[in-house]
């Protein structure tokens, strides 16, 4: 890739503000942004822009209800670490996931439901 597009990290701040940020965090924007990053396969771009959008995030906290705010930044992160995985950037991928795991970023993991069935139940009848 010799030429980077680099449109998105340098005009994505001067053209946001809180209506356009919270439109594209919810649904269908957050969807449309991420299956355009996908589709095209401009992970360079999407992690650009996704950076720019966790400094933005920051930014206006004490605008955002502490909802919100979480709500974003797990999605936010949840993005980046998919991006990273599309990139091959292990080590920046495993460290983001330690900084997350950590502060608490992501919700906790579901419990496993124990399964009270036997073998005998799914077998085949005679």
């Amino acid at each position: 890739m010799a030429v980077r597009n680099q449109l998105i990290p340098h005009r994505l701040p001067e053209k946001l503000d809180a209506e356009k940020y919270r439109r594209l965090l919810s649904y269908p924007g957050w969807n449309y942004f991420t299956q355009s990053i996908k589709a095209t396969r401009a992970f360079e771009n999407g992690l650009d822009a996704c950076l720019v959008l966790l400094r933005y995030t920051e930014d206006i906290r004490k605008g955002l209800s502490v909802k919100e705010y979480e709500r974003n930044l797990q999605t936010l992160y949840t993005f980046l670490l998919i991006v990273l995985d599309h990139l091959d950037r292990w080590d920046d991928y495993l460290s983001l996931w330690e900084i997350c795991e950590k502060t608490r970023t992501f919700p906790p993991p579901m419990q496993k439901r124990v399964c009270n069935f036997t073998v005998t139940e799914f077998s085949p009848s005679s």
